[in-house]
């Protein structure tokens, strides 16, 4: 799947709001999981998220009409769910093991505090106004 224009046209508009009532099937429906509403800082209890088109077409209580013949379902229980959210910084190092990519993420290998490289030396080091941060005190 290609990336979602920011308004879906018409039809795709109107499946939305079909699925969103219950008269239509959705693609997606996930279902048991705690949701995370950012918008008022709660967690929900367990509920379902369904999506259709690629896009969250509701949330909440599950409607009978989103369960179709053709439709995925992910039991989510005990998991927690912030629809809608886009992590755009990660640090996957954090969540998987880098293996054989580690050596690219290194590929300069870690920096030595005792090298006294410039500051330009390693992209990122050094800030206006902060100094070389690669070393305690640096400046």
């Amino acid at each position: 799947m290609g990336p979602l224009s920011p308004t879906p046209d018409p039809a795709g508009l109107s499946c939305l709001v079909r699925v969103a009532l219950g008269s239509a099937p959705a693609d997606t429906i996930i279902r048991g999981a705690r949701l995370v509403n950012v918008f008022n800082e709660q967690v929900e209890e367990p509920g379902a998220v369904a999506l259709a088109l690629g896009r969250v077409a509701s949330l909440g209580p599950e409607l009978p009409g989103w369960l179709g013949q053709d439709t995925r379902v992910i039991e989510a229980r005990g998991l927690f769910l912030i629809p809608g959210l886009i992590d755009a910084h990660t640090h996957l190092d954090s969540i998987f093991q880098l293996g054989p990519y580690g050596g690219l993420a290194l590929a300069r290998g870690p920096p030595d505090p005792d090298a006294h490289l410039p500051p330009h030396a390693l992209p990122g080091a050094a800030l206006p106004g902060l100094g070389d941060k690669r070393r305690p005190g640096g400046g």
